[in-house]
């Protein structure tokens, strides 16, 4: 199978999967990545894989992964690389369009951005019921401004994804 590699929202080379002894190979190729240091991930139906990392003069990147290991991401449908200089920006309160398919967001709701990923913070004490509980399995647990927050990821998309340490 063969994906195209975005970046920025343009494609700058290619993904190629192919099965070999039970593992998948994976060779991303490009040549239109600007100077710097980039992740590259896999983005599968279930989550992601990051691939490793690259610089913008590099050609290729190849890693095998087990099937155990590439098969818990769920069928790969797209391929992105990330400067990994981005600095995310800083938590910000959420504005009424920011999650348009979310139910209304409590006032005390923050965003913030790195890459192509939006994280949506809701602060959350034990003792009180769980936010969005819709969405509980892809919480994660941390503190956001010195508040107890359950925090959601979402990709460039809307769809939520398991979060990553940001």
């Amino acid at each position: 199978m063969i994906l195209p590699l975005q970046y920025n929202g343009r494609a700058v080379g290619e993904l190629r999967l192919t099965e070999q002894n039970g593992d998948t190979v994976f060779v991303a190729t490009f040549g239109r990545l600007p100077r710097g240091i980039y992740r590259i991930i896999a983005c599968g139906e279930r989550g992601e894989l990051l691939l490793g990392v690259v610089e913008g003069e590099e050609k290729s990147l190849r890693r095998r992964f087990s099937a155990a290991i590439a098969g818990g991401v769920g069928k790969i449908s797209a391929a992105r690389a990330e400067s990994c200089g981005e600095s995310p920006q800083a938590w910000r309160e959420v504005g009424e369009k920011d999650f348009p398919s979310l139910p209304r967001l409590p006032e005390s709701a923050l965003l913030r951005s790195i890459g192509r990923r939006r994280y949506l913070a809701l602060p959350w004490r034990g003792e009180d019921p769980f936010p969005m509980p819709e969405l509980f399995c892809f919480a994660r647990i941390a503190s956001v401004n010195g508040k107890n927050c359950a925090v959601f990821a979402f990709d460039e998309g809307g769809t939520p994804i398991f979060p990553q340490e940001n």
